[in-house]
């Protein structure tokens, strides 16, 4: 299989990262998350008012279809700091080799330190956010081992914190206005009863005392719809912008909605169309494999995600179900 490589449509193909971007970017919706999913004796550790975020980011070029991250520095209660590498699986499953791939960013963030000529290096609090239809399952790294009995005490062990929106009902996804919007999108964009809970949804944004800022964020949240969505029914988008905010805005902010609305269907809807196709044939053709030959060797995976022709992935699929052994699917694959 070729890696194919396509930067102009990247910003279409991962609503989710730019979405998860412009909301956690708000130090007020960050800090507000980080104090509620880390674990509270971490949680008790940060010093109010010290959240900072930074630009950089860690995640492979080559995985950043299914992988956002966000990296942040924090004072610690009584001196000294920390990082938060929080860490956003955005596909509809989890990755088996996501611990192998924390590691890796853990390595290159304190790789990135020692460049600096840091003399000690920070320690690092990873938060994995997920949000697929899938229960969460990986495997353990020191399970990707093949080690003879002895060796154990010389296999990485990696620890993270996980917040798995989907498995979270509703009053569980708590915090400030913009926070709970933004988990409960999440939660529900991969599923078909977001059509149902879109009036609810949007009708938080009411809530707000700055209603500047939920016309703003309102923008947000549909061009993120319009784009991320999979099974997003225009109509009923079109109805519960007109029932929530024509009775408490006015004709302006009903009409500013329904505009960056078509804008967002014009420029995503028919790549979310698309894009929920390709992504349903390549997630068959994982299921397949995995359920015949057990875990995919991270290399096949990310050829996998790679591939945006979904007659090829029809291909793929067939071919998975065919094959007697994996080697001969990944001969067929070339």
């Amino acid at each position: 299989m070729k890696k194919k490589s396509n930067r102009t449509t990247s910003d279409l193909a991962n609503p989710h990262d730019k979405f998860v971007r412009e909301v956690w970017s708000r130090e007020e919706v960050a800090w507000d998350f980080l104090s509620r999913y880390l674990p509270p004796a971490i949680a008790s550790r940060l010093a109010p008012g010290s959240l900072r975020l930074r630009k950089d980011s860690f995640v492979d070029g080559a995985l950043r279809e299914h992988l956002s991250d966000l990296l942040y520095e924090v004072r610690l209660q009584g001196g000294g700091e920390a990082l938060v590498y929080v860490l956003l699986e955005h596909k509809s499953y989890p990755d088996p080799w996501l611990e192998w791939q924390v590691l890796s960013y853990l390595v290159e963030i304190w790789r990135q330190e020692r460049r600096q000529k840091k003399r000690r290096l920070t320690p690092v609090i990873p938060l994995v956010l997920y949000h697929g239809r899938r229960r969460w399952r990986v495997v353990p790294l020191r399970h990707l081992f093949e080690a003879a009995a002895g060796l154990e005490a010389y296999l990485p062990v990696v620890h993270y914190e996980l917040c798995d929106v989907g498995q979270l009902a509703d009053e569980e996804l708590q915090g400030i206005i913009l926070l709970r919007l933004a988990l409960l999108l999440l939660k529900y964009v991969f599923r078909p009863e977001l059509n149902e809970r879109l009036e609810e949804l949007l009708g938080l944004l009411g809530e707000l005392s700055d209603q500047r800022d939920g016309l703003a964020f309102l923008k947000t949240v549909l061009t993120y719809l319009a784009a991320g969505a999979e099974r997003l029914d225009e109509k009923r988008v079109k109805q519960a912008v007109q029932k929530v905010f024509t009775d408490k805005e006015g004709v302006t902010m009903a009409t500013l909605a329904e505009k960056w609305m078509e804008q967002g269907f014009q420029r995503g809807i028919q790549q979310g169309m698309e894009r929920a196709q390709e992504a349903t044939t390549r997630e068959s053709v994982i299921e397949v494999l995995e359920t015949r030959f057990g875990p995919l060797p991270a290399q096949v995976r990310r050829q996998l995600e790679a591939i945006h022709d979904v007659a090829r992935l029809k291909q793929l699929l067939k071919a998975a179900i065919q094959a007697p052994v994996l080697e001969s699917f990944l001969n067929k694959s070339q």
